[in-house]
């Protein structure tokens, strides 16, 4: 999971910078959208039958809950790419 994330921190600085393609980053935000909740659900999976201090669990729940926030940031970020296509081939 944490590969993904930085993939997409990574593309969120280089698409204004025109690093890199914008197709490109929106299918890994694509990609990216799906395989993030599917790693955490992996993951909780295996912590099914693990006995948890009260701590650890606490930090499961805390994660849990950005997943489940985390497609509506990924919406945003794909919204900021579509601005930058728009403005690039208007004003530049």
């Amino acid at each position: 999971m944490d590969s993904v994330l930085k993939e997409v921190r990574f593309r969120m600085v280089a698409v204004p910078l025109d690093q890199i393609s914008i197709k490109g980053s929106r299918d890994q935000l694509t990609e990216a959208r799906a395989r993030v909740p599917q790693i955490w659900g992996e993951f909780k999976g295996k912590l099914e039958h693990v006995q948890l201090e009260k701590d650890n669990r606490d930090l499961v729940d805390k994660i849990d809950t950005q997943v489940t926030l985390i497609d509506a940031f990924f919406l945003k970020i794909s919204t900021h790419q579509q601005f930058c296509v728009f403005y690039m081939l208007n004003y530049l």
